[in-house]
């Protein structure tokens, strides 16, 4: 039988790597350079490094620092305008994941036409793309040496990613020294994504032997080397076998792809704005748990691979990485713990999945704040296209919110806001309960304010608001909602306020 492997990077790799970038871009004939990164990278001193290195090789420099975690469409298409006045012929991208693939987003449209929403899928790029230095400076993502960039569609608010072997970078540098100054959580977050690469990778329905093995090895590396790196960020030995580790993972699952977990976890990517490796420690158990059942030999390959102890009886033995990985990831969750946005403290170690048997669709639980939130989400035939929505409830103290004792409740989404005004019998419930005030603090102090109204009217900053009476056979009595579209970013909402009174979140 015969397979396929693709590889395509000049790679160097080791301490002060990064002197080589002026060579690079010479040998490439490069005149008008755009440099990628992050502010982190920017704090962290590398950045200043990278710029000193191009500036050795008698180029033009332009600068883009305003990379974000999870890209969005807007943002590539901002950096493509800058690049495309200035003539950019390469780029040099320095940062992780986000940096990288924002990176490699951008170079796309410098030689094929926009917008790049619409070359979402497989092989759909034409036109060859100019040269991209990538400069790692996590070890877990493998976006250096990978044919994908995942971008976030904030209009249908979902994660969809960009797969053409066009997209590689043509070179690599990879400095071990670049990634001491991960904090523990990247350095947690981005190690589960590696680990989360392997183990998808290798029980892949694409998987070949030449796949697996790098797969198998990777995980073995990030299993021993992830917790060292953890506890001691500047444990340069384990440091450096996590970025080659990465390295080796990324060949594995560039030509094996990846499933389930990664769906999800550009799910909640796009809604929660979490951290790509958090989204995938958050599931990856429950993901494996579940896939157990249909490669049972793969999963003891996988346990084995890592020393786990083993019973010998595959009906247990199957589900033992499982274990270890919902171990992993707790040990972990001090680093993890942190999730931004709706999600709870301790969402990591709270999803799991109640029915996956339906090849199109799927059901799992999410455990908020210590509520289970049912989820549907339609499984298309690449499950790294799912979009869900996904909402969290307040309850207030007592039956009253604001300034009418009919306010019941807040539900509040990606999208925008529901408010609840109950009552118990139709002789109690006005004809109209008048109009509510919502009022969105923002962490920086700033606050938009909307008022609730039978018409739909336009504000600033908000898209609109319309509220309708409804009869449910599910409760006894009357209800008015309010619903308000106020596409945000819940991360940085502080508190609600309605009709004056305030509900932090």
């Amino acid at each position: 039988m015969a397979y396929n492997f693709f590889v395509h990077n000049d790679l160097t790799f080791g301490k002060d790597a990064v002197q080589e970038l002026p060579n690079i871009l010479a040998g490439e004939g490069v005149k008008n350079v755009m440099i990628i990164y992050d502010e982190g990278v920017k704090v962290a001193g590398i950045a200043e490094k990278v710029v000193a290195q191009v500036e050795k090789a008698d180029v033009e420099i332009t600068i883009f620092d305003k990379v974000l975690p999870n890209p969005s469409n807007e943002l590539v298409e901002e950096a493509a305008a800058i690049a495309q006045e200035k003539k950019i012929d390469g780029f040099v991208a320095v940062g992780g994941g986000s940096s990288i693939d924002l990176a490699k987003a951008v170079n796309v449209l410098m030689t094929n036409p926009g917008p790049i929403g619409q070359y979402g899928g497989i092989g759909l790029v034409k036109n060859k793309v100019h040269p991209l230095i990538a400069i790692p400076t996590t070890a877990g993502t493998s976006s250096e040496i990978t044919n994908v960039t995942a971008l976030t569609d904030t209009v249908a608010v979902c994660k969809y990613v960009v797969i053409d072997n066009k997209l590689v970078p043509s070179h690599v540098i990879a400095d071990p020294e670049f990634t001491r100054t991960m904090p523990k959580s990247v350095t947690a977050a981005t190690g589960m994504d590696a680990i989360t690469h392997a183990v998808e990778s290798y029980i892949s329905n694409m998987a070949t032997p030449l796949t697996e093995y790098n797969s198998i090895k990777g995980l073995q590396i990030f299993r021993e080397n992830l917790p060292k790196a953890v506890a001691d960020g500047n444990d340069m030995e384990a440091r450096e076998n996590m970025m080659l580790g990465c390295i080796i993972t990324g060949f594995g699952f560039s030509n094996a792809n990846l499933g389930l977990v990664h769906g999800i976890a550009h799910t909640l990517s796009a809604h929660f704005h979490l951290a790509h490796g958090m989204a995938n420690a958050t599931v990856l158990p429950y993901v494996i748990a579940y896939n157990a059942p249909s490669c049972p030999e793969k999963m003891v390959d996988l346990a084995k691979a890592i020393n786990l102890p083993l019973t010998g009886n595959i009906e247990e033995d199957q589900y033992a990485l499982a274990k270890e990985l919902e171990a992993l990831t707790k040990e972990a969750e001090k680093e993890l713990k942190q999730l931004p946005g709706p999600v709870a403290s301790k969402a990591a170690s709270m999803c799991y999945y109640t029915d996956l048997s339906n090849e199109k669709e799927a059901y799992y639980w999410l455990d908020i704040n210590g509520e289970q939130e049912n989820i549907r989400i339609n499984i298309p035939k690449s499950t790294q296209y799912l979009t869900v929505s996904l909402k969290k409830t307040i309850e207030p103290k007592s039956i009253a919110l604001g300034k009418s004792e009919m306010y019941t409740k807040l539900e509040y989404s990606p999208l925008g806001i529901t408010i609840w005004a109950e009552g118990d019998t139709d002789t109690n419930f006005p004809e109209d309960p008048g109009d509510v005030q919502i009022t969105f603090r923002y962490k920086n102090g700033k606050e938009d304010v909307l008022t609730g109204k039978s018409s739909t009217e336009k504000k600033v900053g908000i898209n609109h608001s319309s509220r309708e009476a409804v009869q449910d056979d599910s409760f006894e009595g009357f209800r008015w909602i309010y619903g308000f579209s106020n596409r945000c970013d819940w991360t940085q909402i502080d508190a609600i306020g309605i009709d004056g009174v305030w509900y932090p979140l």
